[in-house]
């Protein structure tokens, strides 16, 4: 007896699985199914689930890879209450922004360009981070 799944499914089970570069064990890719209706995607979390370098508050460097959109981001937050600063050093692509807001941990949102027809061919859009030591 086969079970059938959908493919849905499977990208749904595919998000949930951390992908860790054996290269690089501070690196790690976050992965989401493209939605053609949302121009303005919540990737998730970047929290000690991911990474044992980042922390609730501290200074971080952050930088993500993908296909549409490469930038780095400076981030700081001193005190859980308060939000996180956030700057972004270099960017290339699609828009991506960090949020940082009290009690929670960083969050990436990217943010799709007008150009309908560049994501025609894309199921998920994959996002390879890679966090820096707290300095």
């Amino acid at each position: 007896m086969f079970l059938n799944i959908s493919e849905s499914l499977y990208e749904t089970l595919d998000e949930l699985f951390v992908k860790k570069s054996p290269e690089d064990p501070n690196s790690f890719c976050m992965s989401k199914s493209l939605s053609k209706y949302e121009n303005i995607l919540g990737i998730g979390y970047i929290n000690k689930y991911y990474s044992n370098k980042i922390r609730d508050t501290g200074a971080f460097i952050i930088i993500i890879n993908s296909n549409f959109s490469n930038c780095i981001f400076a981030i700081s937050k001193t005190n859980k209450r308060e939000s996180g600063i956030i700057n972004k050093l270099c960017h290339s692509g699609d828009e991506l922004n960090i949020l940082w807001e009290p009690g929670e941990y960083p969050f990436l949102q990217f943010i799709k360009s007008k150009d309908k027809d560049k994501y025609k061919d894309v199921k998920k859009l994959d996002f390879y981070i890679k966090v820096t030591t707290s300095f």
